[in-house]
């Protein structure tokens, strides 16, 4: 019924015959034997496979460079803006468009779910760029971010929230990453004091993002930097002294690699980091708005009396129920006010 009325086998026929060909492949061999005859095994066993249709780029960063789609920051000089002054990220929305999978009626919005297994969480989508993206694949401000979001040392989001007796966890990262967007996740696993107390779990935790984004619009070369080469040094340190690992998770880690980086870097990859880029940190910061991000609000008591009397409610909303699994939720627009409050507190 959820298909549509179409056939699942027409539908994987077709979708094989689409995507199953060896512009879509990328193959990682490794192997005690010689480099002739793993060469004889690959063409043993990959010979058959079908050739690319004529003109075809595969979606991956390096196909998409190497054929003039994408540009990198030094090729294309300095960071590319539109009419209005807002920073380009080239691969944002450039698959799937005109469809946008989070715009602006998915966001800025509050959402209560009433889980069917006892869970009480608290979490922050926001949606940005790929995280693959030639700006952002150098310099990478979201490890900044998520670093100072989740960390737990004195004086953190994380102890702050602990030691009021809010909060049981505490973790930053991405929620859902595709070629055409992504969702940054802050992810709180609350108590019932802090189910109670949610205005001020998500107050404490917009303030954080107020601290971070004001040393990154106000102080180009301040903290933020230094915490951005620290990390740059702990990665690369990691990397020299990294331990050999599984051989097959190596192999099936490096052939996705050769999606989006040159041969050459696939045992750097991810361990390369650039110099810090402040207008960049400015831009993928900027994202990160109650207006641009979806709140998620999870906890068995909702609905209940006790409960209704905050801020952070969507009680003026009617309950529906989820089709497929039968949980009940409720959602409202952010309200204008709460939004300001959120994004400049005071």
């Amino acid at each position: 019924d959820f298909g549509g009325g179409t056939s699942p086998r027409d539908d994987l026929i077709e979708f094989w015959t689409d995507k199953y060909h060896a512009g879509n492949l990328r193959l990682c061999v490794v192997g005690r034997a010689g480099l002739d005859e793993l060469q004889s095994t690959v063409e043993e066993a990959f010979g058959p496979v079908r050739p690319p249709p004529p003109g075809f780029v595969a979606n991956g960063v390096v196909d998409q460079i190497d054929a003039g789609l994408l540009k990198l920051p030094e090729e294309a000089g300095s960071h590319a803006r539109d009419e209005d002054d807002n920073f380009i990220f080239q691969t944002e929305h450039s698959t799937y468009t005109p469809n946008v999978a989070f715009g602006p009626e998915q966001l800025g919005v509050l959402r209560e779910v009433v889980p069917l297994t006892e869970s009480r969480t608290l979490k922050i989508f926001s949606a940005v760029p790929p995280l693959d993206d030639p700006v952002l694949r150098t310099s990478r401000p979201f490890r900044v971010l998520s670093h100072l979001v989740g960390h737990e040392s004195p004086g953190s989001l994380h102890h702050l929230l602990t030691e009021e007796g809010w909060i049981n966890s505490l973790a930053s990262g991405t929620g859902i990453s595709t070629s055409d967007f992504c969702l940054t996740n802050i992810a709180i696993t609350l108590t019932t004091k802090g189910m109670r107390e949610r205005d001020q779990v998500l107050a404490k935790t917009w303030q954080w993002f107020a601290l971070i984004k004001d040393a990154v619009m106000n102080d180009p070369h301040g903290v933020i930097e230094q915490y951005h080469n620290e990390l740059k040094t702990i990665t690369e340190t990691s990397f020299k002294y990294r331990e050999m690992g599984d051989p097959t998770d190596f192999c099936s880690a490096a052939a996705d690699k050769l999606f989006d980086y040159e041969p050459e870097k696939i045992l750097l990859g991810s361990a390369e980091v650039g110099d810090y880029d402040v207008e960049v940190a400015r831009a993928f910061l900027a994202r990160m708005t109650p207006a641009n991000s979806l709140v998620v609000v999870t906890g068995p008591e909702l609905g209940e009396e006790a409960i209704e009397e905050s801020d952070v409610s969507a009680k003026d909303a009617e309950w529906q129920t989820e089709e497929r699994y039968g949980a009940k939720y409720r959602q409202i627009r952010v309200p204008d006010s709460l939004g300001e409050e959120w994004d400049h507190p005071t």
